[in-house]
């Protein structure tokens, strides 16, 4: 037991290519200690940190300890109390501390390799050590789109980047893929899972062999993309839907369409079979905001529908699930509700309240007795039919859940998020789960204080939240009561400005109150603000936006009073920077191009051309010389600023701050991870286990965000040489 709680043997392991070895020994190790002693608390909890990451150490072994520490130390260090709104009373009570534990490894680690690099995390993660995620699984570029589970504990997982991945559940490794060659939008497996059924964005479906690792066929089964499909409970018949508003029936091992059914008007975002009925049904739920049931053996008859209440307008139902013994079907809806439709009684559904967003997919249990759910929330939660009550919130995706499945007995539920992760979790009926302090939703915008130690970060649940980097927690949240396009803080982090779609709001950070002195003459047509920068002095604010006004303005900070208005975009302005001084405006724009201002003449020195997606951040360096920008799925640009030369490109990189102003690293984004790089070798310096946006840096610290969460690094280590302008 004791080798496994040394580092040196667990980087070994690790190294040799044997990571998931090292979690089956692990398993091995718990299965022989005492339920509930301490020793085998550690070893649990060790195992589950390697879980989480486990595709990512897989790749990048010298990340080992980073990603423990990351995980693993704020189990129970002291300073994992000021991150959470509410904690479990056993939290963290494990005899032997765990955090002390990664000290001594660290150590260890700083005597062997001195001068060690890694990337350590000054906030917890947002899949808590200790909760109830079992694992993350990470391979898939971008969203993943849909999960189904086979009897023989295989999961399989369908994205946006037409890839479909099978996945070992217990283990999380990787056992099979299959490129589809376009976007997946929906999976199954037959009642065996022996064949992986696909619907494609293209109107296809695609049936795959696990066994043989092959596509056995693929058929036309609608005009539009296929958004749902399911199997019967006997494997010969798949049903699909579609946006083209048709629901179709198959036969699976010939491709023949079996039915099609016709009565929906909008896209149909969900079917299913409905088990052990006479009639033999098939139920349907649509963006027309119906609910049907259709008798597919008698020609496709409609034999009943329902519909969800209307308010002001009616909400569409995104998705459906019938249970085992065809009593009930239950369908989630853009209202944020679960409603259970009694197929014996029709009486008016049962709603089931908890979800703060659009519902995207439902999973009846085996059992008839329980439904689970996903949302744009963030959350998926489990419900006990016979009370309505809610009997678990799962917490951990840093996006939108696509979609759920659950194992028979309901023990373990897995989930799709369109940040590309795949989720899984041991279902702990009524455990509480600390929920990390933050944002509600996506974070929108970063500003970052010259010398690192404050940023501001805004979003579109309507608040501004100031954070100190050093050790990752709130300072303060400002109410915005509008959805934040963009902020910038003050270089002494006393005052920030926010923009949204009224225009620009001054705030005092200390009182969270807003500056009553502020006043943007900032006219209707320039809304909304999308865009804001402070010059390096903080003594002068660039603003950009507009809709049919393209105008950047100039303002002296503090006194608020206009110094230019500078026009000549053709489109919404997205991005502006500034010189230290403010002398020099740069700023990006819908219209593709880059412009270079002379704040003092009112004039546009240069217009940058080369782009054909929107610059959507820019900066530009101290002497003005050197101009900057990205756009998405674009290489980043280095521009001279006097001629409009485009000097150099660089993929996969979007820190132009580092990148103007010539600094030591920079950071760059490789979609399913992160990589701080040495800008003079172009050597990776540390690995990061995930894609961020918004990124700032400031001498050694990092700040990002995924979806709603923020993320703070220090690059830890000696020999670091820091660029500081």
């Amino acid at each position: 037991m004791r080798l496994l709680l040394r580092l040196e043997v667990l980087e070994a392991k690790v190294e040799g290519g044997m990571v998931f070895d090292l979690v089956n020994d692990f398993a091995e190790m718990l299965s022989h200690v005492p339920s509930g002693h301490h020793s085998g608390v550690r070893i649990a909890l060790i195992q589950q940190a390697l879980r989480q990451d486990i595709h990512f150490i897989a790749r990048h072994p010298t990340a080992l300890l980073q990603c423990l520490w990351n995980s693993a130390w704020w189990y129970d260090c002291q300073e994992y109390s000021r991150h959470y709104e509410a904690l479990p009373t056993q939290w963290g009570s494990a005899s032997d501390k765990l955090c002390d534990l990664l000290v001594a490894w660290r150590r260890d680690k700083d005597s062997v390799t001195p001068g060690f690099r890694w990337a350590r995390a000054t906030r917890p993660p947002r899949a808590r050590l200790g909760s109830a995620t079992a694992a993350v699984l990470r391979g898939h570029l971008f969203g993943v789109t849909g999960v189904a589970l086979s009897p023989d504990d295989r999961l399989v997982s369908g994205s946006k980047d037409g890839s479909v991945v099978v996945w070992d559940l217990n283990f999380g490794k990787r056992l099979r893929a299959f490129d589809c060659g376009s976007s997946v939008e929906c999976v199954s497996f037959t009642p065996d899972g022996s064949l992986v059924l696909c619907g494609m964005f293209d109107g296809n479906v695609r049936v795959l062999d696990r066994a043989t690792e092959t596509q056995l066929f693929e058929f036309r089964a609608h005009e539009k993309g296929v958004t749902c499909i399911s199997v019967s409970p006997d494997g010969m018949l798949a049903v699909t839907g579609s946006e083209d508003g048709t629901v179709s029936v198959w036969d699976i091992l010939t491709g023949t369409r079996m039915a099609e059914l016709s009565g929906h008007y909008a896209g149909v975002a969900g079917v299913a079979f409905v088990p052990c009925h006479p009639e033999e049904l098939i139920a349907s739920a649509s963006r027309d905001g119906t609910v049907r049931l259709w008798a597919y053996a008698a020609g496709g008859e409609e034999m009943r529908r329902t519909k969800v209440p209307r308010l002001w307008l009616t909400p569409e139902v995104s998705c459906i699930s019938a249970s085992p013994d065809g009593d009930w079907v239950a369908y989630g809806s853009t209202d944020s509700l679960v409603r259970v439709w009694n197929l014996e009684t029709g009486s008016e559904p049962v709603v089931l309240r908890g979800h703060q967003d659009r519902v995207t997919s439902v999973f009846a249990c085996h059992d008839g007795e329980r439904v689970v759910s996903g949302s744009w929330d963030g959350t998926v939660r489990m419900w006990d039919l016979r009370s309505g009550a809610e009997v678990a919130c799962l917490r951990g995706p840093d996006g939108f859940v696509t979609s759920v499945a659950a194992i028979r007995d309901g023990s373990k539920v897995v989930a799709a998020a369109d940040d590309g992760s795949v989720h899984i979790w041991n279902v702990l009926p009524g455990a509480a789960e600390p929920v990390l302090r933050g944002h509600s939703s996506r974070v929108s915008s970063v500003s970052l204080t010259h010398d690192g130690s404050k940023a501001a970060s805004g979003s579109w649940d309507g608040t501004v939240r100031v954070w100190d980097t050093g050790v990752g927690t709130e300072i303060a949240t400002i109410q915005n009561h509008a959805l934040v396009n963009c902020v910038a803080i003050s270089p002494d982090a006393k005052q920030l400005v926010s923009g949204d779609d009224d225009g620009i709001k001054a705030w005092d950070i200390s009182s969270q109150s807003r500056i009553s002195s502020a006043h943007f003459s900032v006219r209707d047509a320039e809304r909304p603000t999308t865009a804001l920068a402070v010059s390096r002095d903080g003594k002068r604010l660039v603003s950009g936006g507009g809709l049919s006004a393209l105008v950047v303005r100039v303002w002296e900070w503090g006194t608020w009073a206009e110094l230019a208005v500078l026009q000549g975009h053709e489109k919404t302005i997205t991005s502006v920077a500034t010189t230290p001084n403010g002398d020099t405006v740069l700023s990006g724009s819908h219209d593709s191009t880059v412009r270079v201002w002379d704040v003092t003449t009112w004039n546009v020195r240069t217009v940058l051309r080369g782009h054909e997606n929107w610059p959507r951040s820019v900066a530009i360096s101290p002497d003005g010389m050197c101009a900057v920008s990205e756009a998405p799925g674009e290489a980043l640009r280095m521009w001279d600023a006097r001629t409009g030369q485009c000097l150099r490109t660089i993929e996969q990189v979007h820190d132009v701050q580092a990148i103007a102003s010539g600094g030591s690293h920079y950071f760059q984004d490789l979609l399913v991870e992160s990589a701080i790089v040495d800008a003079s070798t172009g050597a990776v310096i540390a690995w990061l286990p995930c894609s961020l946006d918004n990124v700032c840096h400031a001498e050694r610290k990092w700040v990002g965000s995924q979806g709603s969460s923020m993320f703070f690094y220090v690059l830890e280590g000696e020999d670091v040489i820091v660029h500081v302008n």
